[in-house]
């Protein structure tokens, strides 16, 4: 309901600024010689760490603000079920790296 007010660490979205582009989204890899940043549910971009001017917390989510607000109570209870069966939550995934 509130997108803005807390991120999973995951989840903490950046401004990455390169000489021609500005990008903002998930850190989803850092590699030696590149970031992979997540826009959306497309497959991430890989910018050069060559390219990139700065990267920069953006405290903004990416969630929109007021996406409750468009769902009906129905769909809203639904969407919260259908996150709720998830065979994995972020302490099994955090668990499952550190392993």
């Amino acid at each position: 309901m509130y997108p803005d007010a807390s991120f999973a660490r995951e989840y903490e979205t950046y401004k990455v600024v390169t000489k021609g582009n500005t990008y903002t989204g998930v850190i989803a890899e850092q590699l030696t010689d590149a970031i992979v940043v997540t826009i959306g549910p497309a497959p991430g971009i890989r910018i050069p760490r060559a390219d990139i001017v700065s990267i920069e917390p953006h405290h903004v989510s990416m969630m929109p603000p007021g996406l409750d607000q468009q769902l009906s109570q129905e769909e809203m209870a639904d969407l919260i079920a259908f996150m709720e069966a998830l065979p994995y939550t972020v302490d099994r995934i955090i668990e499952a790296r550190e392993r």
